[in-house]
This record gives C-alpha cells, sequence and structure tokens, in this order.
C-alpha cells in the first residue's frame, strides 16, 4: 500500500523488513526487487543499485532478472551522466566510479545479456570521462575480443584511436623550455 501510495521510501524499508524477516518467503525475492524498484523511485541510486545485487545473488532463478539488468544498466547511465562534484576547486569523480562499479556488475551478473556489450562500452567511456586514457582502451579492446559481433565494436575502435592520440598529448617531462 505505501508503493501504490508512492511511499516510496517507506516502501522500501517495509519490503527490507519482510524479507529479513522472511528470507525463505516465496514472496521475499519480490519483495527486495519492490525494495530496489522503491529506491529507485525515491533517487536513492546507488542504494537501489545494491538491493537489486541482493535479489540476484540471493534469487538467481527470479523472473525479474532481466528487469533488474535492465534497471542497473539505466542506474549505470545515470552516474556517468551526472555533473560532477567540486571539493576545493578539484573536481571529483566518485559518480563516475559508482557506475564503472554498476556496469563491471551487469557484466559480472549476466556477460551475455543484451546489456553486456553496452555495459563494456561505457566502462570505457568512463574511463576516458576519467582521463584515464589507457585504461580506456583496455576497456574498449575487451569489447572488441569479447563481443564481436556488437554493434559497438566500430565505435570502440575509433575510441580506441581516440584515447591513444589523447594520450599521446601528455608529456611525462615538463615542456616548459621546448
Amino acid at each position: 500500500s505505501y508503493y501504490k501510495a508512492e511511499n516510496y521510501g517507506r516502501a522500501a524499508e517495509e519490503f527490507v523488513r519482510l524479507v529479513e524477516h522472511y528470507k525463505h518467503s516465496k514472496f521475499a525475492s519480490d519483495a527486495q526487487y519492490y525494495a530496489a524498484l522503491s529506491y529507485h523511485k525515491s533517487n536513492k541510486y546507488y542504494i537501489a543499485f545494491q538491493n537489486y545485487e541482493k535479489v540476484i545473488k540471493n534469487y538467481p532463478f527470479s523472473e525479474r532478472i532481466e528487469e533488474i539488468i535492465k534497471a542497473e544498466y539505466e542506474l549505470g547511465e545515470i552516474f556517468f551522466n551526472r555533473s560532477r562534484a567540486v571539493l576545493m576547486g578539484v573536481e571529483l569523480m566518485t559518480d563516475i566510479e559508482k557506475g564503472i562499479e554498476i556496469f563491471s556488475a551487469i557484466i559480472g551478473n549476466m556477460p551475455y545479456s543484451s546489456y553486456a556489450d553496452n555495459a563494456q562500452y561505457m566502462i570505457g567511456l568512463s574511463h576516458k570521462k576519467l582521463q584515464q586514457y589507457n585504461k580506456a582502451v583496455e576497456e574498449f579492446q575487451k569489447l572488441t575480443y569479447e563481443y564481436p559481433t556488437s554493434d559497438l565494436v566500430e565505435q570502440a575502435r575509433y575510441e580506441i584511436a581516440q584515447c591513444m592520440y589523447l594520450a599521446s598529448l601528455e608529456a611525462d617531462y615538463t615542456q616548459d623550455t621546448t
């Protein structure tokens, strides 16, 4: 009733309570899923991800696995697209790192799902956004090796070349005198 009334914070608490007290109930997997969905709808994205992961780990035969992978991918995109926080003039990239964690979980949980190649591509883009060009190249190459029939292979090859170019612009020494 809390969920239907769109009181998602309270709904999440009740769903979590149900799972804690009745782990082996036939409703436990759905309750864990709705806890995650409630957190998702109340914009508590990382907690939502953690609860989606609990469904996958604790109830691997749930009928909602495909929905969960899709929801996790959306969460990863949210973290990738968030604006950067600034602390004392330094940009923080913690949201992108959470996105990488989520995309990695998708690949780990369902390496052959329809979202796996997209998740791998987003990991590469995340490292590129963090200016970790060598790591980005590794991740894009992983996509070309592990998902050779993906529609993203050509784009990944382009990103590899782009990252190699961007990495070559950085010098390990000072160029002031030059």
